[in-house]
């Protein structure tokens, strides 16, 4: 995604849901022209990352822990069994398949 295809988003949805308001002291105002910009570039970032680097993050914490794969990897060098290593093998490609880097 790019930045103009996220701005473009971000209008369309903030004419979806408009008016938005704030709330200060108790009191509930409108957004300004400020504040509706300002929503705008955190909503477009916020697609931004969602559509480009999101995908990083949730492949780091669904990868199977380290200590896992010292133990597949020992079991299969040292003991020659590969059973823990083909397991290991198959949810680390997983991860792959279900979090690809965006093209």
């Amino acid at each position: 995604m790019t930045q103009d295809e996220a701005n473009a988003l971000a209008d369309a949805r903030y004419e979806e849901i408009a008016p938005l308001y704030k709330q200060i002291n108790n009191e509930r105002f409108e957004l300004d022209e400020s504040d509706i910009a300002q929503w705008k570039i955190d909503y477009a970032n916020n697609l931004l990352w969602e559509a480009n680097e999101k995908w990083e993050e949730d492949r780091k914490n669904a990868y199977p822990p380290v200590s896992e794969f010292l133990e597949a990897y020992t079991e299969k060098e040292i003991l020659g069994e590969s059973t823990k290593w083909d397991e290991y093998v198959e949810k680390y490609n997983q991860v792959k398949t279900d979090y690809p880097k965006p093209e």
